[in-house]
């Protein structure tokens, strides 16, 4: 059992998507992590997503396993420490709709597909993650155009907690692509280490 109440996420379906997105539920960690912690508090954040969830989503402190297979894990570091939280899918629907032009997001973005890299000049009005991964989904559909089905955000790396988006160009780069289920891709903004993003293909 978790050592505190779970805690109920605010999350909404994100433009005609059926299941709630990923980066939406990584922005609502940020902001449960920031409340406990404070934002300078926090660093080194792992997020893992095991599965899709169509439910509403509820954060515990620690393992639930009568509550199913988790939808998400997330380590980070608090001061010294390493610390995980658990994302479970509840029973009840979820509650409301907002857009996202996806689309206009990446349409600025120059792609080559000899290195497998983009690079965007920014900035934008999305958060830093929703940014980050439309990115490297743009990327993924431009580059390897060949391959089939969805890509879905699968794990993402980062050393640096950032919330808003802001200004500075961005680059990112397909380094590693485990038989085409499986990429890596390494994320610069402004010639900064930004993190690693994994994406599956399902």
């Amino acid at each position: 059992m978790s050592s505190t109440p779970p805690q109920r996420l605010d999350l909404a379906f994100k433009g005609e998507r059926t299941y709630l997105h990923g980066t939406d539920m990584y922005n609502a960690i940020l902001d449960f992590l920031g409340a406990r912690h404070g934002r300078d508090g926090i660093s080194g954040l792992d997020v893992s997503f095991h599965r899709m969830a169509r439910r509403a989503v509820d954060l515990h402190d620690a393992p639930c396993p009568e509550a199913g297979q988790p939808v998400a894990v997330c380590a980070y570091r608090a001061g010294t420490d390493v610390r995980r939280i658990y994302l479970y899918e509840s029973g009840d629907e979820v509650q409301g709709r907002r857009p996202y032009d996806e689309a206009s997001l990446v349409a600025g973005m120059d792609t080559d597909r000899a290195t497998l890299s983009g690079v965007w000049p920014g900035p934008s009005p999305y958060s830093d993650v929703e940014v980050w991964v439309a990115l490297t989904k743009g990327l993924h559909q431009r580059v390897l155009p060949d391959l089939r089905g969805q890509w879905l955000f699968a794990r993402g790396q980062f050393p640096r907690v950032r919330r808003e988006s802001g200004p500075g160009e961005r680059r990112l780069r397909i380094v590693s692509n485990f038989q085409n289920r499986l990429t890596r891709t390494t994320l610069h903004h402004d010639g900064q280490d930004a993190g690693v993003i994994y994406f599956s293909l399902v």
